[in-house]
Formats: C-alpha cells, structure tokens, sequence
C-alpha cells in the first residue's frame, strides 16, 4: 500500500486536493484501489469506528483544559508523550482497518498532530522532525497551501484573520524543516497531474 499524507492548515484546499487527485488517479486507472481516509489525532477514536474520527483539537489551540493546565505547570512534554502514545494506538487501529487498496491517502496525517503542538506552545519547531520519526512513514507527504489572500477568503467567520495566517506560516516552516513538498492549490490541475506521475511511478512502476 502506497500512503499519501495531506495536511493543511483549515482552508488550504486538503478536502479539494484530496478529491481531484483521488478522481485523477482513477480516472488514470480504473483498476488502481484508491481510499481516502482522516487519521487526525482524536483520544476518542479508538471508541469510534475506523476513520470517523472527529476532532477535538479546536481552531484557536486552546486545546483540551488539561493540555493548557499542563503547559502552566510545566509539564508539556509530559502531555506531548502521552498524546504521542493515544494518537500511535488510534492509528493502529485505523490503518489496521483499512480494506486492502493500492493508495491510501491520508487527510490530516501527523504533521497537523505536530502542527497544533507547536502552535499550542507546548513544543518547539527543532522537536518537530523527531516525533515525525516515531510514526509510520508515508510513501509521499504533501502540504497543501494557497497564498493568504486565497486564504482569508475561505476563512470560517469564527477564524481570526492573524492567527489563521500565523498558522500558515508555521506549516511552511514545518514544510521547509522536514523537507515536505507544499502543494499550490490554486493551480490543482497541474498539482495533481504532478502528484498522480509520482503515484503511478511507485505503484505501478
């Protein structure tokens, strides 16, 4: 199985992205078994079914009242192993799950999971790279992106302008640290034609 990761801050273009490259993919061969499946972090999926997970990380990171009492006192990186440690098992359980298919591709992959930590401030950006590490490897890991001006006008009205580009920012810099590509969709015809190429020369060589 071939995994793709998608991530994005909240009006980026994942859902859109995903969509088109899943249509294009198949479109390029009805045979290829492709599945689209959210792996956000949620402490609650392991009592949800495989891939319904909601999550519970909200838009302005306050976060859980015990994630917030925990960077109080101190004791982030306490609260960081041990989301580490629920959000491994409910990927277990979830790729676990996965009927058998070609291509995976994941919406909301650990790279929001580390996004929101460090937008939390319970992390710094240099930890980033090592709690990737920790995690099952994706074959292709994708930001998708758009400049903030595309962005402001996707925003939720609950969204406040600054932080929402602030957070865009910070998945550029993930981006740029871990060496993951960052997708322009504004343009998806040509991003996922590109994508698709690098799909099909892995999987069907």
């Amino acid at each position: 199985m071939f995994m793709i990761a998608v991530s994005g801050v909240d009006g980026s273009g994942k859902s859109t992205l995903i969509r088109h490259l899943h249509a294009e993919l198949r479109r390029r061969n009805e045979d290829l078994a492709v599945n689209v499946m959210w792996l956000r972090y949620d402490p609650r999926a392991k009592r949800s079914k495989p891939g319904s997970a909601v999550s519970t990380l909200d838009r302005q990171h306050k976060g859980h009242p015990l994630k917030r009492l925990a960077k109080t006192v101190g004791l982030s990186p306490a609260w960081i192993r041990s989301a580490e440690w629920l959000y491994q098992r409910q990927l277990a359980h979830q790729l676990g799950a996965v009927r058998e298919c070609d291509v995976l591709i994941a919406d909301r992959y650990v790279v929001d999971f580390c996004a929101d930590l460090v937008g939390g401030g319970g992390m710094s950006l240099a930890d980033v790279a090592d709690v990737l590490s920790r995690f099952p490897v994706p074959n292709l890991s994708v930001i998708a992106s758009a400049p903030g001006n595309v962005l402001l006008t996707r925003k939720d009205a609950r969204e406040d302008p600054e932080r929402l580009i602030d957070r865009r920012q910070l998945y550029v810099e993930i981006a740029r640290i871990t060496g993951t590509d960052v997708v322009d969709t504004t343009d998806l015809s040509v991003s996922c034609a590109s994508l698709a190429d690098r799909v099909e020369a892995a999987v069907l060589g």
